[in-house]
């Protein structure tokens, strides 16, 4: 599943994703998003309970998760 992030600053929140391995497979930039690959059986759920917590909520607290 890959999940396309807008107002989300991939420059700060790229390592912050990676370091969850077990949920997220890839993160790339596209534009002004940042797109995240999950791993496989991880769902949109897996990611927004990931991105509400310390550190990252603070980054992406008005960010839209589109998915792909």
């Amino acid at each position: 599943m890959r999940c396309r992030i807008d107002h989300c600053r991939y420059e700060l929140v790229k390592d912050l994703f990676l370091s969850a391995d077990s949920l997220v497979a890839n993160v790339e930039k596209e534009g002004n998003a940042t797109i995240v690959t999950l791993q496989n059986g991880c769902s949109r759920d897996d990611i927004m309970k990931f991105m509400s917590q310390d550190p990252l909520y603070r980054f992406c607290e008005y960010s839209h998760i589109h998915i792909l």
